[in-house]
């Protein structure tokens, strides 16, 4: 699950909730990252996110660039079932 958390006032997506066996867990991403990039085109908002996701397939697999403790960190993960 992702939102854009009130209390966040930078551009990305903030992970709200990371699912047990999903893709993001499998891949190392947390709770309270933010997603800044999504296969190096930037992400400012939960539409960008959506929009950038519509473009790929289950499957896919695809480079992250996101934010932990004011560190940029980059993970490949491969998109599963929507």
């Amino acid at each position: 699950m992702l939102l854009r958390s009130v209390s966040f006032t930078g551009e990305g997506v903030k992970i709200g909730a990371v699912m047990p066996d999903s893709p993001a867990e499998k891949s190392g991403l947390l709770q309270g990252d933010v997603i800044v990039k999504f296969d190096d085109k930037p992400v400012k908002n939960l539409k960008d996110y959506s929009d950038l996701l519509k473009e790929h397939q289950p499957g896919d697999i695809i480079t992250i660039e996101y934010v932990r403790d004011g560190e940029n960190k980059t993970v490949q993960l491969e998109l599963g079932e929507r």
